[in-house]
């Protein structure tokens, strides 16, 4: 039996595989997976839609007045109760997300809005920043990584599985992802580190189903699910 509104972090550089490990943790345990990553591009997709200028603070914050962020019964994330599941995937939300996210009005409706889905019940949250700003108090804080090169292997076997960005060997992807990386980490605002009581948990030597059963003896250790 789970204890009541537990809430664990997992943080990490892209490509780690931490949406991949949440969901599937999510779903074993009846938690709910929170994309934090999606939630931003929500906001970016709304955004383009109603042709905003990201620069003009005052639409920016009537925007975020007029949002409301929300999970439907099957857990898929509703923007103003709308599904966005596919239309967020598209490159042009790949391409504006980032500047969206700079926002620091956009991003503290967001931490508010994560927070307050993430009480209502147990919750896996996964992102850049979780366990340090968003949820300081998590139960929980996972540093999920892995090396630079296992992450571009990673990437370019799930490009060519899902037919996209096929134009790029691996000595590009893992150059933009250092790139990533260092902007990342050096981010005003949501820099990507480890908190400091997170526990770190490199992958890079580990099979999914390894990492997998890492983080659960973790969540065990720490009381977050019982002992079986």
């Amino acid at each position: 039996m789970l204890k009541n509104n537990i809430v664990i972090a997992i943080d990490g550089p892209a490509g780690s595989g931490k949406s991949s490990i949440a969901k599937i943790i999510a779903k074993k345990f009846s938690f709910l997976y929170i994309d934090t990553g999606a939630m931003y591009r929500a906001l970016t997709l709304k955004v383009i839609n109603l042709k905003i200028d990201i620069n003009d603070q005052k639409a920016i914050q009537n925007l975020v007045n007029s949002t409301t962020i929300s999970y439907d019964k099957d857990e898929n994330l509703l923007i103003d109760k709308k599904l966005v599941t596919d239309a967020i995937r598209q490159q042009k939300i790949t391409d504006l997300v980032k500047k969206i996210a700079s926002s620091q009005i956009i991003r503290t409706f967001l931490v508010d809005m994560q927070r307050i889905i993430g009480k209502q019940k147990n919750s896996i949250i996964d992102g850049r920043d979780i366990g340090t700003v968003v949820f300081p108090d998590a139960d929980l804080k996972i540093f999920l990584t892995s090396s630079v090169e296992v992450r571009a292997q990673r990437r370019l076997l799930q490009n060519q599985e899902n037919n996209i960005n096929l134009n790029y060997n691996l000595n590009e992807i893992k150059t933009m992802i250092s790139i990533r990386d260092q902007n990342d980490t050096n981010r005003k605002i949501g820099a990507l580190k480890i908190a400091q009581d997170g526990i770190l948990v490199d992958s890079s030597k580990l099979t999914f189903k390894e990492t997998e059963e890492k983080i659960i003896n973790l969540m065990k250790q720490k009381g977050v699910i019982n002992e079986k």
